[in-house]
């Protein structure tokens, strides 16, 4: 039998009750809504049909109900399992309820939901209450909000550390509180070397969790279609010989290295004298309003990737081409089509570029691992972390020191002032506090969910 809970007397005190969508949106075989709150079987009879009355049902255990309308017009058959609170994240009462995974079910269902009196939340509101009820800490609900968004391995591995993030700095809590008492100062220096060491790791994890646009720059036929199909091991842009057959710019969302990185492929760019189909032109304006997009891509992009062809000697419009996008930020210069051999001067423009070219053949693939790596090391290294660190990388990206979160990051400048600055230890140890936020940190909380 359930466990029977003594609720506020004050109904303006109780948290409303919540339904959130636990699957995706859109068609599918079910749609499972999580409800959260107090007196939810009370909330959902007058809706549901069941043989049994929800507030006689074991824990966990599944039963068959029926949906109504207002009118008592049967919406649909649902599965229904209540939870009790000391088994929920929140520590609430909660009922699971999945209906047929039509879009029109479910929005009937979540009609009936809010007439019921249910309101509608996000899985944020639910880790919110799990940290108020001391079920969550702050690290974890930081890590677990953002682990739903994961869209690499690397980013879900980086995120489940979290764990130890936390309890490193319980531990580092703990001996700071004992060591306050005991009048032993050698926890100063042991918690210092800890913020330092994980604020160093903070560019890069934030850089992992980061989305990330690289742009496909170049002269017309250097290959760069047949490069971003490489890079997506697929044939999603067009390849020809015809000068000008990208008109557009054509974004892949990859992974390479376990960053998430959107490639954008652009119009070849030339001098402004080329027109495909004579002055004012149909062809010449849209040639020309395609180059015009490469270019605003160009400054926008986290990474610019200019391709030549390695074959030829470069001319002027290659040189100014990188110029430009060096000026702009991060760039990559790619020396393509190796197979048909390097022309001296083209390997001469790691001068002007200011890192190596990679030689690659975007028809055979060669040279294709240099160049993720080298993408991985500009974007790791745009967030200002020195190369020497972005190379000592693990492929997982997980490291129990780093921060995932400005929050955390700010939070652990906040101890190492505390320190460095010899405020008094209380003030440390209220920072540590509030980092981990084990117990119910109300401003804390208000920044967590801020920074969504």
């Amino acid at each position: 039998m359930p466990s029977r809970h003594v609720h506020k007397t004050a109904a303006s005190a109780a948290p409303p009750a919540l339904f959130v969508r636990a699957t995706a949106l859109g068609t599918g075989g079910i749609a499972t809504f999580v409800l959260d709150g107090w007196g939810l079987a009370s909330k959902l009879q007058p809706i549901l049909i069941s043989r049994k009355p929800l507030r006689l049902a074991e824990h966990g255990a599944l039963q068959f109900a029926r949906v109504t309308d207002s009118s008592g017009q049967v919406i649909d058959e649902v599965v229904v399992a209540v939870l009790e609170s000391h088994y929920t994240v929140t520590g609430m009462e909660q009922i699971e309820l999945s209906c047929h995974g039509g879009m029109g079910s479910a929005a009937a269902v979540e009609q009936a939901l809010t007439k019921a009196g249910f309101q509608r939340g996000t899985h944020a509101d639910l880790a919110a209450r799990a940290h108020e009820n001391h079920k969550l800490s702050l690290v974890a609900m930081e890590a677990q909000l953002r682990l739903g968004r994961a869209v690499t391995p690397r980013q879900a591995e980086l995120l489940l550390g979290y764990l130890d993030f936390q309890a490193r700095w319980e531990k580092l809590g703990f001996g700071a509180a004992m060591g306050m008492r005991q009048r032993d100062g050698a926890w100063r220096a042991v918690t210092l070397d800890a913020a330092r060491a994980a604020l160093s790791g903070w560019p890069v994890a934030r850089a992992v969790l980061s989305a990330h646009h690289a742009v496909l720059a170049g002269p017309v036929n250097a290959g760069k279609s047949t490069l971003a199909n490489l890079l997506a091991r697929s044939d999603k842009h067009i390849v020809s010989d015809t000068p000008g057959t990208t008109r557009d710019r054509l974004d892949t969302r990859l992974a390479i290295l376990g960053l998430d990185v959107t490639i954008s492929d652009t119009a070849g760019l030339s001098g402004d004298e080329r027109k495909t189909g004579g002055a004012g032109s149909r062809n010449g304006e849209i040639e020309r309003e395609g180059q015009r997009r490469a270019r605003t891509a160009l400054e926008s992009a986290s990474l610019r990737i200019v391709v030549l062809d390695g074959s030829k000697a470069p001319v002027d419009r290659d040189v100014e081409l990188i110029a430009a996008c060096k000026k702009l930020g991060p760039s990559l210069l790619v020396l393509n089509k190796s197979d048909l051999g390097l022309d001296e001067s083209a390997e001469g423009l790691e001068f002007l570029a200011g890192v190596k070219p990679v030689s690659l053949s975007a028809r055979n693939g060669l040279g294709l691992e240099k160049l993720e790596e080298a993408i991985e090391r500009a974007l790791l290294r745009s967030g200002g972390t020195p190369a020497a660190e972005v190379s000592g990388r693990t492929r997982g990206g997980r490291s129990a020191a780093a921060p995932i979160t400005q929050r955390q990051a700010d939070m652990l400048l906040e101890i190492q002032s505390c320190i460095e600055n010899c405020w008094e230890d209380t003030m440390t140890i209220r920072a540590i506090m509030k980092l981990v936020g084990s117990r119910n940190q109300p401003e804390q909380l208000a920044r967590v969910l801020s920074e969504l």
